[in-house]
Parts: structure tokens; C-alpha cells; sequence
């Protein structure tokens, strides 16, 4: 079985003033090192034995990116880390974009689960 673990970024910068403040700013390098940070810590996994695992670094939009991406898979599994207010008005949530539309079966996996 082949795991392929997909990372989806953009560099887009928003910044809020105060009292909510925020700065997002991402680069193709710190998108690279999340992915091989989480596939290493995935790697080490005792469920992990034996599975290969691929790693895939992706520009654009996490909704329209992985959706496209999902007519391949068996399953998708997402992360949720749970923005609230203004952060999740701007940023949206990618797992319940993926969940409302589903083209495979889709797991969504708190921040902090496991």
C-alpha cells in the first residue's frame, strides 16, 4: 500500500490590524520542510511499517488541489486545526470543503488527535 501524502501550499500574505492581528506568509521552502517534518513523524509510526510513503508538494488552492487530486485516491484524510472567527472566515477550511462535496470517502482528523 502506497501512502501519499500531499501538501498544498500559497504564499499569499494577509495581515489584519490590531486586536486580531494576522500575518500569514509562506514559502515553497517552509512548505517543504512542514511536508518532510510530518512525513518523518509519520514514517515513525508503528502503522506506518513497511507502507511506502510519497511525498508531494503542490502550489495553489488546498480545496481545489486536493479535490483534484482525490479522483485518484481510495481515501483522503485531512487535518483540521480549528481556526476560529476571522482566521477561519479568511482562510476557509479545506476539510469542510473537501466533506460538503466529497468525491472519495474523506476522514477529517483534529489537530492534536493520535
Amino acid at each position: 500500500m502506497t501512502i501519499e501524502a500531499v501538501h498544498v501550499w500559497s504564499h499569499h500574505a494577509i495581515a489584519i490590524p490590531e486586536p486580531s492581528a494576522i500575518s500569514i506568509e509562506y514559502s515553497e521552502t517552509e512548505a517543504a520542510r512542514t511536508l518532510d517534518r510530518v512525513v518523518a513523524e509519520a514514517a515513525g509510526q508503528p502503522e506506518s511499517s513497511g507502507r511506502e510513503i510519497v511525498k508531494t508538494l503542490e502550489y495553489g488552492d488546498p480545496r481545489a488541489v486536493l479535490r483534484s487530486m482525490s479522483t485518484e485516491a481510495d481515501l483522503v484524510v485531512v487535518g483540521a486545526r480549528g481556526h476560529q472567527g476571522v482566521a477561519h472566515l479568511l482562510l476557509g477550511s479545506v476539510s469542510t470543503g473537501l466533506v460538503h462535496q466529497p468525491l472519495v470517502a474523506t476522514v477529517v482528523v483534529p489537530e492534536g488527535a493520535g
